[in-house]
């Protein structure tokens, strides 16, 4: 019995469970009350165990599941993502070609017929294969393969085939180009369409969108994916024939609800300039990170009727209420020109949310050089206006 395996055992699932609280470095030092599993092995599961409380709640809560080695665990899509991405694709056939924890290809199960997870670490792969088991998903196939050989051995053909190319180089540091990951599409993309209907990517969300279309053949979606206001994910959608114009949607999964925005490729530089300044009682508008990723800076002023304070100051305003935008809505209750004495009256010493847009001193030196605290309910937005003015807009969140 491998180690790995070993760790199934029920006295060993129960020492986890009783440790999860306990100093991993004091585990690390001491001796294993177990002959099959040393010290750091039991250090490690527990680690991992532990990070999965918010970023897996489903491994966290299931019974005799086995953690891979951290980078592993820090590649994975978190199970908020990858439920998402399963919600937008469904069918016969899927194979997840860069398989790894298989938290993608868990989601899957659930929207696919039969599910293929592809992962050359052998590990990694047996792994995966325990927990699916343990899971009680029975519709999963693993393959200790790489991604190259399998398509070759299955020709399919499939409804989706799912890549999400590693992000590290052989030295392990972190890279987002397309032609720097492994596999690279810019090179294999046209042989998993002679696999698949349509080929399903995620790639890092600091690629940049046009780059993508360039070189990604056959765009036909793109979803820009943000937890809690963070871009973590951009999902490719790939056909076999171009499309009149590429769909956009932009999510922001919140703790309560999700924050979805769609356009098209097309609306994204329309020729729209509605460029003001704000007056106290207007409602201001920040758009949340995803529907910032995408670019859409003059479109959300035509869609939504909004004036925009500067060409490159991505704040926008009304003098009437939004329904349903995608970010966060203010109240604008003082607004003022940037002068030092004004701004240490009204908030030297004080609470408050500080942002800037468009500013030329950072938001810790301005809270450094008033003694502004972070907190509380007022927030704050220092820009600068069409004209070239500083201005400091003091707020009140509506949501």
């Amino acid at each position: 019995m491998s180690d790995f395996t070993a760790i199934l055992q029920e006295k060993i699932q129960a020492y986890i469970e009783a440790h999860l609280h306990d100093d991993i470095t004091r585990i690390i030092l001491s001796k294993s009350p177990f002959k099959d599993v040393d010290s750091k092995m039991l250090a490690q599961q527990i680690d991992a165990k532990r990070k999965a409380k918010l970023k897996l709640p489903t491994w966290f809560k299931s019974h005799k599941i086995i953690y891979p080695k951290n980078i592993n665990l820090q590649q994975s899509s978190s199970e908020l993502t990858a439920n998402y991405k399963a919600e937008q694709i469904q069918g016969d056939k899927i194979a997840d070609l860069t398989g790894g924890f298989g938290i993608d290809t868990f989601a899957f199960s659930r929207s696919f017929i039969q599910v293929d997870h592809i992962e050359k670490n052998g590990e990694l792969s047996e792994i995966v294969q325990q927990n699916m088991s343990s899971l009680g998903v029975k519709n999963v196939k693993c393959h200790n393969t790489t991604a190259t050989e399998f398509l070759k051995a299955h020709k399919g053909p499939f409804t989706y085939l799912f890549i999400d190319p590693s992000r590290r180089d052989a030295s392990q540091k972190k890279v987002f180009r397309l032609e720097d990951c492994e596999p690279n599409l810019t090179t294999e993309l046209n042989f998993y369409l002679t696999r698949a209907q349509q080929v399903y990517i995620k790639t890092s969300p600091l690629l940049d969108l046009d780059l993508g279309i360039q070189q990604l053949q056959n765009v036909q979606s793109i979803t820009i994916i943000a937890v809690q206001n963070e871009v973590k994910e951009l999902l490719w959608r790939i056909g076999q024939n171009p499309v009149e114009d590429i769909q956009i949607q932009t999510v922001n999964i919140k703790s309560e609800h999700k924050e979805i925005f769609d356009l098209k490729w097309s609306e994204r530089h329309c020729d729209y300039s509605n460029l003001g300044l704000p007056e106290e009682s207007d409602f201001l508008y920040e758009p949340n990170a995803s529907l910032m990723k995408s670019g859409a800076f003059q479109y959300i002023s035509k869609h939504f009727s909004l004036q925009k304070i500067a060409q490159n100051t991505h704040l926008y305003f009304s003098k009437n209420q939004v329904k349903n935008f995608p970010g966060r809505e203010f109240k604008i209750r003082q607004l003022l020109p940037y002068k030092p004495k004004k701004v240490k009256a009204i908030l030297g010493g004080q609470k408050a949310n500080l942002s800037t847009r468009n500013f030329p001193i950072k938001v810790e030196d301005v809270k450094k050089k008033y003694k502004i605290k972070d907190g509380g309910k007022t927030y704050v937005f220092l820009t600068t206006t069409l004209l070239d003015e500083k201005f400091v807009l003091i707020c009140e969140k509506i949501n």
